[in-house]
């Protein structure tokens, strides 16, 4: 078998760039797809490679228009924690495709680099109920799949009376994501299907074919409108997040920490220093807070880039200079004026 595809996740957060926190599965439509064509998935660190056969390939009469969607699973709860995400916080899926993908580069066609501008879909059941307000009566509803220019998949009319919430059904149509409108107006952009409870995002990929030559970019295909196969790399890059680092030095009440200093020295740019403040008590005892003035990226490794060190000033008493820890994904703390810190506490 020769491959198809390769779709890579890649996170700043980790030394070797690889996101080893994330891993991809089939959807159940994807599963039957790679079925029917005899296309076969090889799980790879942080991605995978669909691969097909050789010579007298199914492919060669590929005419579907539905994508192979793999979900991102998460292995760490803390991914968005040190994963920038751009403000998202609501439950839903980071959803990517190659319908609107970065040009092609030397490492493949990129769904999406740098702090995620990718939407995060709400998941829903073949049917639910739609809260809305103000109520609708008799509404025209228009279901549509995310290819462009396309026609609706599903029509109906809502009922002749003033609803709150609007009854749905979808139950004959495919997985995937959807757009539904209201008299035009859209009331929600989500994915249809029942993601693993793990599911962190998904990833669709329109392999391209005659059926889809006009509506995915040519390099973003592995098929082209003639049945050529194209070897194609997607990758999504995922950036690590940056915050205010904080410094809560607890204890030591004689020490006056006015006469310290708290530096950040980067192997690449200049030093990040600190402005330092009376704290809160923790647990009873005095405290010291020292916080950046300037964000810092988190890493798996942050030792490998900055170095954190509190220093004595010229009279202080007594004399320190002290490398201190990095903050954790898991302690970054709520927002404070629209701000969030990476906080770390040192007992002296």
């Amino acid at each position: 078998m020769s491959p198809l595809f390769t779709l890579q996740c890649r996170h700043g957060y980790f030394a070797d760039g690889v996101c080893r926190a994330l891993s991809l599965a089939p959807t159940p439509n994807c599963a039957q797809l790679l079925a029917r064509y005899r296309l076969r998935f090889q799980p790879l660190p942080g991605g995978g490679t669909v691969h097909y056969e050789d010579g007298a390939s199914p492919l060669a009469q590929f005419t579907e228009s539905a994508p192979l969607a793999f979900w991102l699973i998460s292995r760490d709860p803390a991914l968005s924690d040190y994963t920038d995400v751009a403000g998202k916080r609501a439950a839903g899926l980071f959803y990517f495709d190659n319908l609107h993908c970065e040009p092609e580069t030397e490492t493949g066609s990129t769904l999406s680099g740098g702090p995620l501008a990718v939407p995060c879909l709400p998941a829903r059941p073949p049917r639910f109920g739609l809260p809305v307000d103000p109520p609708r009566r008799a509404a025209r509803l228009e279901l549509f799949g995310p290819l462009p220019g396309a026609v609706p998949v599903w029509q109906a009319q809502s009922p002749d009376a003033s609803l709150a919430a609007l009854p749905l059904d979808f139950g004959a149509l495919d997985e995937g994501r959807y757009r539904l409108n209201a008299d035009g107006v859209q009331l929600l952009d989500f994915w249809l299907g029942n993601p693993p409870a793990n599911a962190w995002g998904v990833a669709a990929i329109y392999l391209g074919g005659p059926r889809l030559a006009d509506s995915v970019p040519a390099a973003a295909c592995a098929i082209g409108r003639t049945g050529e196969i194209s070897v194609r790399t997607y990758g999504i890059e995922l950036t690590a997040r940056s915050l205010l680092w904080r410094y809560h030095l607890i204890g030591r009440s004689e020490m006056n920490f006015a006469n310290y200093q708290l530096v950040a020295n980067r192997t690449a740019g200049g030093p990040v220093h600190f402005d330092g403040a009376p704290g809160d008590p923790v647990a009873g005892q005095p405290s010291y807070c020292f916080t950046a003035r300037e964000p810092l990226a988190l890493a798996e490794r942050p030792g490998d880039t900055v170095s954190v060190q509190l220093a004595s000033l010229l009279h202080a008493r007594p004399q320190l200079s002290v490398n201190l820890a990095y903050p954790r994904p898991g302690n970054v703390s709520g927002a404070q004026d629209g701000q969030q810190f990476a906080d770390v506490f040192v007992y002296l």
